[in-house]
C-alpha cells in the first residue's frame, strides 16, 4: 500500500438527510444530532457527535440508522486521530466496528445491508492505515468484497464505488492498483452521486471527497 491511505479531512463535506415528519422524537433527535455536523472540525467534536448518535440507538434500539452515523462519525475521529495519535485513532476504529456489529444484530432490508458492508470496509481502510504493507495484506480481499457485496445488494450506492476507486488508486501498481483501475469506478461514483436520492436519516458522505479524487486521479494518469 502507499505510504498513507488516510482521506484528507478537509475535503469531507456532511449533508444530513432528514425527511420526517417534525413532530417524530426519535427523527427530531437525529436531525438535532445531525446539525451539529456542520461545525464540528476536531476529533473531540466528532466523537461527541458519534455519542451523541449512540446516546439515541441505546434509547430506541432497533434503529439502525442511529448506529450508523454513531459508527461514521466516530470513524471520521480515527481517522482525524491518526497523525498525532495511532493508537487512540485505532481505539476509535474499533469503537465504530462494535456499533456496526450492534446494527447488525437488527433487521435490515438490502439498501441498510449495502450501507452497512461500505461502512464496515471503510473502517478496515482505518486498520490499514495502522501498517499498510502487513494489514494490507490481511484485510485487502475482505475490503473489496464487502464493497462489491454492496454494490449488489443496491446497485445505486455510490459510496461503495467511491471506496473502492480510493482504494485502488492507493493500492501499488504491482498488486493492480493505481490511476488507472481506480478511475472507471470514481468515474461511476460521481455518476450515481449525481442521479441517486440519499437514504433518509444517515449522513451523507462522499460525494465531495471522490470529487476531488477524481480530479486528482485524472491528473495522475
Amino acid at each position: 500500500m502507499k505510504k498513507s491511505i488516510i482521506l484528507t479531512i478537509a475535503f469531507i463535506s456532511f449533508v444530513a438527510t432528514v425527511t420526517f415528519a417534525q413532530d417524530g422524537k426519535y427523527e427530531k433527535a437525529m436531525g438535532q444530532t445531525m446539525q451539529k455536523l456542520s461545525t464540528a472540525q476536531s476529533p473531540e467534536q466528532f466523537g461527541e457527535i458519534s455519542n451523541g448518535f449512540a446516546r439515541i440507538a441505546a434509547a430506541e434500539g432497533n434503529k439502525w440508522q442511529a448506529y450508523y452515523n454513531a459508527a461514521y462519525t466516530q470513524l471520521i475521529s480515527g481517522f482525524m486521530s491518526m497523525q498525532p495519535d495511532m493508537v487512540l485513532a485505532q481505539s476509535k476504529v474499533k469503537q465504530a466496528m462494535e456499533y456496526i456489529e450492534k446494527m447488525k444484530t437488527l433487521e435490515l432490508d438490502n439498501v441498510a445491508k449495502s450501507e452497512l458492508n461500505v461502512l464496515e470496509a471503510y473502517c478496515l481502510v482505518g486498520k490499514v492505515s495502522e501498517d499498510p504493507m502487513a494489514n494490507g495484506a490481511k484485510y485487502t480481499a475482505t475490503i473489496h468484497e464487502l464493497l462489491d457485496s454492496a454494490l449488489a445488494l443496491n446497485k445505486n450506492n455510490a459510496r461503495s464505488l467511491y471506496l473502492k476507486g480510493m482504494y485502488l488508486y492507493n493500492t501499488p501498481t504491482f498488486y493492480g492498483g493505481g490511476a488507472g483501475p481506480a478511475l472507471p469506478f470514481l468515474e461511476g461514483a460521481q455518476q450515481l452521486f449525481s442521479t441517486t436520492e440519499s437514504t433518509p436519516l444517515i449522513i451523507n458522505w462522499g460525494e465531495n471527497e471522490s470529487a476531488n479524487l477524481l480530479t486528482q486521479v485524472k491528473a495522475a494518469k
